[in-house]
């Protein structure tokens, strides 16, 4: 069974701390998971964070995503003040995630 993985908030932090942890654990491992979906306010960065990253998709709406991908988990990296609401969000969705709390 291949995991179906999504990262919620395309900053920097993402990029080096998840993003790039997960692209090589999907590429050493073929079949494991899949980087099912990229997920920003900015559409431009979640497109380039697929891109950078191999996910198969970019999001501009949490919302929008959940309604259109299967998932089997989610890591969400978000400002100090979206923390609540995106974990939230997941956990009434079912989805297992990872949330990166603030320092």
């Amino acid at each position: 069974m291949t995991l179906r993985l999504a990262l919620v908030g395309c900053g920097e932090h993402s990029r080096g701390s998840h993003a790039a942890p997960l692209a090589r654990y999907a590429a050493e491992h073929p079949g494991e998971i899949t980087l099912a979906a990229a997920c920003d306010l900015d559409i431009a960065r979640a497109e380039e964070f697929r891109r950078d990253f191999g996910f198969q998709r970019a999001y501009s709406s949490l919302q929008e995503m959940l309604g259109r991908e299967q998932l089997d988990g989610c890591v969400s990296v978000m400002p100090v003040g979206r923390i609540g609401e995106v974990a939230a969000t997941l956990l009434e969705c079912r989805i297992p995630c990872v949330i990166e709390k603030p320092v």
